[in-house]
C-alpha cells in the first residue's frame, strides 16, 4: 500500500494521516497483521520543503519500496 504525496503535509499532519489510515485499514482488512504502507512522494520531482524533518524518512521509504519490488520474483514462491 502506498501513501503518496506525503511531502505535501507537515510532519505532524503526516503522523495523523498515517495513524488514521492504519486504523481504517485494520477495520477493513480484518487481519491481525498490519499491512506495509510505504510513505513517500513517488514521482520524479524533488521532495517538497513542507516535508521538513521527514525528508530522510521519505527517501528511505522510497528505497525500501524499490528494494521490496526487486525482491518480488525471489519471494513469489514463499508468499
Amino acid at each position: 500500500m502506498l501513501l503518496n504525496k506525503a511531502d505535501s503535509v507537515t510532519p505532524q499532519q503526516l503522523m495523523r494521516v498515517y495513524g488514521a489510515l492504519m486504523w481504517q485499514l485494520g477495520r477493513v482488512l480484518g487481519t491481525p497483521e498490519a499491512c506495509r504502507i510505504y510513505v513517500g512522494s513517488f514521482w520524479e520531482q524533488p521532495v517538497s520543503t513542507t516535508a521538513g524533518a521527514n525528508v530522510e524518512l521519505l527517501n528511505n521509504e522510497k528505497q525500501d519500496l524499490i528494494d521490496d519490488l526487486g525482491s518480488l520474483p525471489r519471494n513469489a514462491v514463499r508468499n
